[in-house]
């Protein structure tokens, strides 16, 4: 059990880092582009504005819960939030509740369409609600047990 819970942990760190850590310089390297596209969503500017500014500081934030060995459950569980939020919105557009299509921009991710979009996000929505799974199969009661009665036998 412990081999596979590493694994998971080893890869959902690493495809969650990747994809915070690419989301967040993108739209550090270019902040002009990155407002431009914001503002082209169906957010007021005010609020696009405070997007554009706040979510690379929460995504760098996020890499580094992520790979701090004591906050990888906050990063995992603010992973998992905010990578709902953006499938909620990305349904939104799908379903038309908007006045207007927004554009899918961002950096590479910009050549995908919607629906892409929406397959792009809940795979690593899938990802991460797994390692929040395997987080808890790993801090279960038995798990607990068994780990004293090992720490038992090597003395």
């Amino acid at each position: 059990m412990m081999m596979n819970y590493s694994s998971i942990r080893v890869s959902t760190t690493f495809f969650l880092t990747l994809l915070w850590s690419y989301a967040a310089i993108a739209k550090l390297l270019d902040p002009s582009l990155s407002l431009s596209q914001m503002r082209n969503q169906v957010f007021p500017n005010w609020m696009a504005d405070v997007l554009a500014f706040a979510l690379p500081f929460l995504e760098l934030l996020l890499v580094t819960l992520l790979l701090v060995k004591y906050t990888y459950k906050v990063g995992l569980y603010l992973s998992t939030l905010l990578l709902t939020a953006f499938t909620l919105y990305i349904i939104l557009v799908k379903l038309l509740v908007f006045d207007r299509v927004p554009c899918s921009c961002g950096g590479v991710l910009s050549e995908m369409s919607w629906t892409q979009h929406l397959f792009f996000n809940l795979f690593f929505l899938a990802l991460s609600i797994t390692a929040i799974y395997f987080e808890k199969l790993k801090h279960s009661p038995a798990d607990a047990i068994a780990e004293r009665r090992n720490m038992g036998n090597k003395t």
